[in-house]
């Protein structure tokens, strides 16, 4: 997505990341999309801030983390490529900590071959 807002006092500090060359480090999220799609996540529970997320105790130890990639910038745009490789970066990530791995994608655009080829 568009990156993480790292210091977000609604969100996990547990979160990792990969920071790909197209669009800065992952920790930073100049268009707010990619630190929204987190909350809707993570967002932590009974801290009386914002909202809840699916799943609000991800700091507390269980064994899910977010992991992420930055594939679109500052503008919420990006191409196939850069999403294909921030998928990529998370499935290296999920495979080098055997771990499983869930990536959620809120992206518009038309249908790609490609995308849905390593989406598979």
């Amino acid at each position: 997505d568009t990156g993480y807002h790292k210091d977000h006092e609604d969100l996990p500090k547990t979160a990792t990341g990969t920071t790909l060359d197209d669009f800065g480090d992952w920790f930073t999220d100049g268009n707010g999309h990619g630190t929204h799609c987190a909350g809707t996540v993570g967002a932590i529970g009974n801290n009386d801030k914002g909202v809840i997320g699916v799943i609000p105790d991800i700091d507390s130890g269980i064994s899910i983390k977010l992991h992420i990639a930055k594939g679109l910038g500052a503008n919420g745009s990006g191409s196939t490529t850069t999403v294909i490789n921030a998928v990529n970066a998370c499935l290296d990530a999920a495979q080098e900590n055997n771990k499983k791995l869930v990536i959620s994608l809120s992206l518009g655009g038309g249908y790609s071959g490609m995308a849905d080829s390593v989406y598979q």
